[in-house]
């Protein structure tokens, strides 16, 4: 008998026995019933105007301005309404879609097809995953199989009289945020539709497990088909991926330019199973070992075709996927847990192909293990079960501290640097069994990159030692640069290649110990002169005057301390104290304005003191927005954003043929967003009052 544990995350057990027979009850007096006719699936409107309705995420998602579309939405939508018509009712549609990578459930709000677009187009928002949750295991996916993939419901929009709508300009997403809109779900509780949901399925004779036997039908189909044609893999190459705290390093295996897959945990996992043979023989032609295949036995799949399945593996369990013609699915269907030896499948008609994929990756599978229900894995299923709980990151019921930095270090960098770094702590090894307590750690650091990018000139001396910065297992190496021996391991070495990771809302703390980070090292380095980011890359010394090994862990440390590529390099030098009279660049040089603002020439500088001077707010630097042809990838900025939306460039160099090129492009990507725009060129700055004079002072000023 499987050993199965049904969790439950909302009530306790008592709970779990009264609640569905209230619900059941409640639901039955109450009434709400879906509608179907047969072709499309409607979640009729609650009918309480009081109801305040179901709240979905329109704010946290990937699109561009993702909440003036909402507010477009609304504002057209009341376009056709009367002036005192506070609040209307309005068609959606729910969409399904596959979970996300955290294995999240994810229901789309969109406008109906009847509005014309794409999904894409017509996505406004999510449902929180928590009433998604409370409805039961893939309720609103086995409705809208009934419904050609969309759930008909109602929206409620509400907004406020008091405000002169007809005033706003709708294209303008600065006046939009003046037009107070609300929008929600005209939908029962969580409970009550659940309960409606089950009441349709069972008044209609609708198989509650058709949505499971078709997912595994199409998950059958896409493992026994490979979309694109076998291509033969070439001479392998092999680099070291640093894993994060917790989890574990692997080699990255390439063919040429092409990523072919990982060794981890004594495995080889690999984007394309049929290259299995072809890149087993390439490792053990580098002398790298890997699991060979095991005997599958008495198992109904043909032992010759392997199945187009995929792993994401992870301390403590690893994940089996199936292939999209898109790429792997974020879905798996089956999991192993390495500590128990159990290999847990969603549906029995997939545990052949499950079997034959653990066995070409030389899993030993001990007993398999499936849920009640196929498809309920995660929600019958205790974790414990499925993975290795040891392994997390932050369980709830075992110890997981992460073990100081050698003390050593504290002395060697100024204390501002480390107090402004708590997560610095990160770099310590877990106390607890993690994956990389059993790394082979000699053979990773055969592969890494990182040593001879920052000691270009060293050399290996074949011993394994201890870390440096935080006593992992490391290879020893010998640099002219330094009096002694060095032991620094490839997860430290890749730190300090990239500087500790930050969000956008540390950004301002991650400049402030660059910043001393960058003191220090010109001193060390650079003979008290400025440097620019790139050359962090290397690790600089003089051979003819080596350092001792402390002073080299400083250097590494100091690196550590420094985001790359998202921070003002000039700010971070100008602070530091390097550049006060400015920095000289290739087209210019970098000055501070009056208001504190770094101008890139005299140009910029004087038509930033003169905004200064006048009031009028403005900010540096500001993105444009995404545009499929203009701005791809978001990177692109303009010179100034004005407090009431006005992007402004400054031309310095029209004449230049490339330059021209640039300044056309951000023309025309303002123009096609209705941006508000000022190009200024030299000939401009001796009648800035004249350009500026209808643009709104601050008042603060």
């Amino acid at each position: 008998m499987h050993q199965l544990h049904v969790r439950s995350r909302f009530v306790s057990a008592p709970a779990r026995i009264v609640r569905p027979l209230l619900d059941r009850a409640m639901g039955a007096m109450l009434g709400y019933a879906i509608e179907w006719d047969g072709q499309a699936v409607t979640l009729p409107p609650v009918g309480d105007p009081d109801a305040a309705g179901v709240k979905f995420d329109y704010l946290d998602h990937h699109l561009d301005e993702p909440e003036f579309r909402v507010f477009k939405f609304v504002i057209s939508m009341f376009a056709s309404a009367s002036r005192n018509q506070k609040r209307i009712s309005v068609p959606v549609v729910l969409i399904p879609q596959p979970d996300d990578e955290d294995g999240w459930p994810v229901v789309s709000v969109a406008t109906p097809k009847s509005m014309g677009g794409d999904r894409v187009a017509r996505h406004l928002g999510f449902l929180y995953e928590r009433y998604i949750s409370q409805l039961g295991d893939h309720a609103l996916d086995r409705l809208a199989e009934q419904s050609e993939g969309e759930i008909h419901c109602t929206a409620i929009l509400t907004r406020d009289l008091d405000e002169d709508y007809y005033s706003l300009n709708f294209d303008d997403p600065d006046d939009l945020k003046y037009a107070p809109v609300d929008i929600n779900l005209d939908l029962p509780r969580a409970r009550e539709l659940a309960n409606a949901i089950e009441r349709f399925f069972t008044a209609n004779d609708i198989d509650h497990d058709l949505e499971g036997r078709q997912r595994t039908d199409h998950v059958l189909a896409r493992l026994s088909f490979f979309e694109a044609p076998e291509v033969s893999v070439g001479p392998l190459s092999l680099t070291t991926q640093a894993g994060s705290v917790g989890e574990a390093s692997s080699l990255t295996i390439r063919s040429g330019d092409t990523l072919i897959g990982h060794v981890a945990f004594g495995h080889l996992f690999l984007n394309d199973e049929r290259h299995r043979p072809a890149v087993l023989d390439g490792l053990r032609k580098l002398d790298i070992p890997a699991a060979q295949p095991r005997a599958t036995g008495d198992i109904e799949w043909a032992p010759n075709d392997p199945p187009n399945t995929t792993a994401d593996w992870r301390v403590g369990g690893f994940r089996f996927r199936w292939a999209e013609r898109s790429g792997p699915s974020k879905q798996t269907f089956a999991r192993y847990n390495p500590t128990t030896k159990k290999l847990w499948v969603e549906d029995q008609r997939l545990v052949a192909p499950a079997c034959v994929y653990a066995a070409r990756l030389g899993l030993d599978v001990a007993e398999v293990g499936l849920p009640p229900r196929r498809w309920t894995l995660g929600e019958t299923v205790w974790r414990g079960h499925l993975r290795d709980l040891a392994y997390d990151r932050t369980p709830t019921d075992s110890p997981f501290t992460v073990r100081p930095l050698n003390p050593l270090l504290f002395s060697l960098v100024p204390r501002s640097v480390f107090g402004a770094i708590p997560g610095l702590r990160e770099l310590g090894r877990p106390t607890g069994a993690t994956g990389e307590d059993h790394e082979p750690a000699m053979l990773l650091e055969r592969f890494g990159a990182h040593r001879s990018t920052l000691f270009p000139d060293s050399t290996s001396t074949g011993a394994l030692g201890t870390c440096r910065i935080c006593e992992r297992p490391a290879g020893e190496f010998l640099t002219p640069i330094c009096t002694e021996s060095l032991v620094y391991c490839h997860r430290c070495l890749a730190t300090a290649a990239t500087g500790l990771p930050a969000t956008e809302r540390a950004l301002a703390e991650a400049t402030t110990r660059a910043t001393v980070a960058v003191r220090a090292l010109a001193a060390a380095e650079f003979d008290g002169a400025a440097f620019v980011e790139a050359q962090l890359d290397t690790v600089h010394g003089d051979p003819e005057q080596p350092v001792p090994a402390a002073d080299i862990d400083a250097r590494i440390l100091q690196r550590i301390a420094i985001t790359r590529g998202r921070l003002a390099w000039t700010r971070i030098l100008i602070d530091a104290g390097l550049a006060d009279n400015g920095i000289r660049r290739s087209r210019g040089t970098v000055l501070k304005a009056v208001d504190g603002h770094l101008c890139s020439s005299m140009l910029e500088k004087a038509v930033d003191d003169f905004l200064h001077q006048n009031g009028i707010g403005h900010t540096r630097e500001p993105l444009y927005p995404y545009d499929e042809q203009f701005n791809p990838n978001t990177r692109r900025r303009a010179d100034w954003l004005l407090s009431d939306g006005t992007f402004v460039e400054m031309w310095g160099m029209p004449n230049d043929t490339a330059y021209a090129g640039k300044m056309a492009e951000k023309t025309e990507l303002a123009a096609r967003h209705r941006l508000q725009f000022i190009g200024l060129t030299p000939e401009d700055v001796g009648r800035l009052s004249e350009i500026f004079a209808h643009t709104p002072r601050d008042t603060g000023a």
